[in-house]
């Protein structure tokens, strides 16, 4: 608290925690913002995934940055809570009692001056996305979705409740809809996705508008569901690597434009922040829409995919045998060090594997692996190759 007092006045102003007790400090001071099981019956998580979940949230918190007063002073999202609005209670509390010393008190913190309610509610919205980035973080398409409801206090019936100091969230879990569809002649569970809206999960719904499908029918709703099938090939093809935010980047990707392929499918760009990594293959059946598959960005069925096929005559076939047709071997092997072979991802329009760290690995201290000049032997990449890929796509930089 005293680091505090001289971060937003100085060290004039510690003489200001003289005038209250530390039993006073710790009756008013506000607890950090916890995650707690419900108590009425409702599901709850083990204890252990219970401590995972307010051990991000505090990392979250401590990684968040506000900047308040006319100073801009930075606080961390976590300290603002603890620290500086109990100081602002002080601080008016003293304003309040001691009218005839306003003037020195003010002086004192010149943050508090500037409308400071309004950086109280830009914090508490911070950490409302804060929240609801754990949530989906956290859910699951097939198992359970979570969100985070406050916990509402109850009135205070003593002087001594400090419940009012509390600022807890219930963890709300909601079971998957599913529906058995008929897939390829198969009967298959589909899920329904969900958008975490302010805590509230909402049915993602799309219009064939939305799709870029015109007609009679551009406003008609489609409800939006996914296959298991399509998050197994995402978890083998795109690993571990961003298998944490799936949902989200799911979600993400289902709000984007989608590119209509020549067997009728929807590819729904796939991306990390700004690399593109695959499609999300999807079909329009009756009144839904139905994620069917993820398509690495190398497969066929992709556009990146029909390029290398044109390029050097690179089949399914071939991709798997040379482990192209997953992220890991971008990430781990060196192909990024071989120019003939990164000039020739890059013409395909994969250039952005190469922008990708191992820093999401599970295991990103393994060894590299040496294989691209195998697979440059492998597809025969002399000059002469390499001219004919020149004519027909130029060389390009990866575009963000």
């Amino acid at each position: 608290m005293k680091q505090m007092v001289v971060k937003l006045g100085d060290t004039q102003t510690l003489h200001f925690l003289d005038a209250y007790s530390p039993d006073q400090l710790l009756h008013i001071h506000l607890r950090p913002y916890k995650i707690i099981n419900p108590d009425d019956g409702q599901l709850k998580v083990s204890q252990k995934n219970l401590w995972v979940l307010n051990k991000e949230l505090n990392e979250m918190l401590h990684r968040t940055i506000i900047n308040i007063g006319k100073q801009q002073l930075p606080v961390c999202l976590y300290d603002f809570r603890i620290y500086v609005q109990p100081l602002y209670w002080l601080w008016q509390f003293r304003l309040d009692h001691e009218p005839d010393r306003a003037e020195e008190i003010r002086s004192w913190f010149p943050v508090f001056n500037d409308s400071f309610n309004d950086y109280v509610a830009d914090a508490l919205r911070q950490v409302e996305d804060c929240l609801e980035v754990l949530s989906l973080l956290y859910s699951d398409f097939t198992s359970s979705l979570i969100c985070f409801i406050p916990q509402k206090m109850p009135e205070s019936k003593s002087p001594y409740d400090v419940s009012a100091f509390y600022s807890n969230y219930i963890i709300n879990q909601k079971e998957p809809e599913t529906e058995l569809l008929e897939i390829d002649g198969h009967k298959r569970t589909v899920y329904r996705i969900f958008a975490n809206i302010k805590q509230v999960y909402t049915p993602l719904v799309l219009t064939p508008e939305n799709l870029g499908i015109t007609g009679m029918l551009q406003t008609f709703p489609l409800k939006v569901y996914i296959q298991q099938h399509a998050l197994d090939r995402l978890k083998e093809r795109v690993g571990n690597y961003f298998s944490d935010i799936s949902y989200i980047l799911v979600i993400e990707s289902l709000l984007e434009r989608p590119i209509h392929s020549d067997n009728g499918r929807l590819l729904f760009p796939f991306m990390n922040s700004r690399s593109k990594l695959g499609y999300l293959s999807a079909v329009i059946t009756g009144d839904k829409l139905v994620v069917l598959t993820f398509l690495f960005i190398t497969n066929n069925g992709t556009p990146e995919g029909k390029r290398l096929h044109d390029l050097i005559g690179l089949q399914k076939e071939d991709k798997k045998y040379l482990g192209i047709d997953k992220l890991s071997t971008f990430i781990r092997s060196d192909i990024g060090q071989n120019e003939k072979l990164k000039d020739l991802f890059c013409k395909a329009g994969c250039g952005a594997l190469f922008e990708l760290s191992k820093a999401g690995l599970v295991q990103p201290d393994q060894k590299e692996i040496l294989c691209a000049a195998y697979i440059a032997r492998y597809l025969g990449m002399g000059q002469a190759t390499l001219a004919a890929a020149d004519s027909t796509y130029p060389s390009t930089s990866p575009s963000f």
